[in-house]
């Protein structure tokens, strides 16, 4: 069974370093899209297609920082919709933001994971990598 994952992230420097992490993960189906409101519209185009439910997404990552719908509103969105409601969303972000984190959760993100960006580019990979193979179950990463 393919292991699906959406990213919406919005820095082609994370968004390499996350595809990068999704190979070492053996992840092949992974889709990236720079906003929120792109985001909705995949996710409204899988879940209307005829078999798309099997497409949806197992997790999906978001930067907390994201410009066109925010953040808190694509949450707002996604748990209100009956066939996307179940799906887990990863909150990433660069710095600890107390209230960010709290909004993230009163609205239904599974799990908030902060400061990752700032690291050096090989130890957000390993992070990554490990983030992404704990939550689908993919190849184990020493």
């Amino acid at each position: 069974m393919p292991r699906n994952i959406l990213f919406v992230e919005d820095d082609r420097a994370q968004a390499d370093l996350i595809v990068e992490a999704c190979r070492v993960a053996e992840i092949h189906h992974a889709h990236f899209v720079d906003n929120s409101a792109s985001a909705r519209d995949y996710l409204l185009g899988l879940a209307s297609s005829v078999g798309g439910e099997k497409a949806l997404p197992l997790v999906i990552f978001v930067d907390l920082n994201m410009p066109a719908m925010a953040v808190p509103e694509f949450l707002e969105w996604l748990r209100s919709h009956p066939r996307l409601e179940h799906i887990p969303v990863f909150m990433l972000t660069a710095s600890e933001n107390p209230a960010g984190m709290q909004l993230s959760q009163e609205l239904g993100s599974t799990a908030h994971f902060a400061g990752i960006i700032p690291l050096s580019p090989p130890l957000q990979k390993t992070i990554c990598t490990r983030l992404i193979s704990t939550v689908t179950g993919a190849k184990a990463i020493p």
